[in-house]
């Protein structure tokens, strides 16, 4: 435009330290980038005509001049020229939009161009008015859609920046932490082992067949499966931190008297996540779960405690019988009760000391069905798995007494 002028300065209300609010919490009024003095006056007019009078006006004529002063002083809303001498067209939008992401900003464009003003609302810009058509209603409109519409596009921006950072340290199906949490969690227990003399151990729970639960029977159900996993674990070891990766979960047991009670919590955590299975849905899902354990104490380092948990995947469990059905199995009302009356006369015939070979004779002498006798016999055997039938209740005891 022919009366263009080079302006580093406001060429109004220079003096004021910072210009005044508009709408409350986003900064200056209304800041006009416009290099046409007579038009720029026009607009000052419009504005102090209208409701944005009492929120302050001011006016740069180059893109440069504009962007310091809305990083020094901050914006209301920008009313941007597409023609400036030092920014053409989108540019200027782009590289206003890049350095003050949250101040809302109108184009003023002496084209009337559909696609040029889509083009600038999806550069950044929040509203296109076209000079030839304008007034102080329309334009004090297009202002206050442009900040409340920014406003809530800040908003959202803000709460995704949340969730993403959530997403970060916590697990979005269990809601456990992640490795970024949970190694800072590895890091205390080995700090505290050295600080108190303890021990520690790192269990690895890990649902073998995750992959084909998932193929045949919906992701749904293998989410299902690891978030009851995370359940019970967190029944179990109510005290402990517990990560998931994927279909394992990690869980960090501080505390603990000896370097062989990581074990002993292995073999009780394992036997009961063994003797009732996965009930979804109505149905029994025998997803056999692996576990790996670790122990560490003060000199031990997060590098060694995943090698060794690693390494040792599977020794805890890999010894005990299958499972008595492989896939799933619907168990009606009717047989969910025999079962329960048959686990209380097992607990009753293990009080009163008989071996599993006893209890196996006693399950001989009843009518049962393969599934329902099966289904016994391995609670038995967990019973008898977790040492001296010490239930997994009861693992306070293996944490060092002060």
């Amino acid at each position: 435009m022919s009366s263009a002028r080079s302006s580093a300065e406001p060429s109004g209300h220079s003096g004021r330290a910072r210009p005044r609010e508009l709408g409350g919490d986003l900064g200056a009024g209304v800041l006009l980038v416009e290099d046409d003095r007579g038009y720029a006056a026009l607009v000052r007019a419009m504005v102090e005509e209208s409701s944005l009078a009492e929120l302050g006006f001011d006016h740069v004529e180059r893109l440069g001049p504009a962007r310091d002063y809305v990083l020094r002083a901050g914006a209301g809303c920008v009313l941007l020229d597409l023609s400036l001498p030092d920014a053409h067209q989108l540019e200027a939008v782009k590289s206003l939009r890049a350095a003050v992401p949250d101040v809302p900003i109108v184009v003023l464009t002496g084209l009337e161009d559909d696609g040029l003003a889509a083009e600038a609302v999806a550069a950044g810009a929040q509203d296109y008015l076209v000079k030839g058509h304008l007034d102080a209603y329309h334009l004090a409109h297009a202002v206050r859609f442009a900040v409340e519409r920014q406003r809530r596009e800040s908003a959202l921006a803000r709460e995704r920046e949340r969730e993403l950072a959530d997403d970060l340290l916590h697990d979005p199906l269990t809601g456990l932490p992640t490795f970024v949490l949970f190694d800072g969690r590895l890091q205390g227990a080995i700090s505290r082992a050295e600080r108190n003399q303890s021990f520690f151990g790192l269990l690895l729970l890990d649902v073998d067949g995750l992959g084909d639960i998932n193929r045949e029977h919906g992701r749904a159900i293998g989410d299902a499966v690891v978030s009851e996993l995370k359940r019970r674990c967190s029944t179990m070891c109510p005290w402990d931190s517990i990560m998931r990766d994927g279909g394992r979960l990690l869980v960090l047991c501080e505390d603990l008297e000896g370097p062989t009670d990581a074990v002993t919590l292995a073999r009780l955590v394992g036997a009961d996540l063994r003797e009732t299975g996965f009930e979804l849905n109505g149905r029994d899902f025998s997803a056999r779960v692996r576990i790996g354990v670790a122990s560490g104490a003060a000199s031990t380092t997060p590098e060694v405690l995943a090698e060794e948990v690693e390494g040792s995947l599977g020794r805890v469990t890999d010894h005990w019988p299958p499972p008595p059905a492989e896939g799933t199995r619907v168990l009606g009302p009717e047989r969910k009760t025999q079962l329960e009356v048959l686990r209380k006369e097992i607990d009753a015939g293990l009080d009163y000391g008989l071996s599993l070979a006893e209890i196996e004779l006693l399950l001989d002498g009843k009518v049962l069905s393969e599934e329902i006798r099966d289904a016994a016999w391995l609670y038995a055997w967990a019973v008898l798995e977790a040492s001296a039938r010490r239930r997994p209740a009861d693992l306070v005891h293996l944490r060092k007494r002060p």
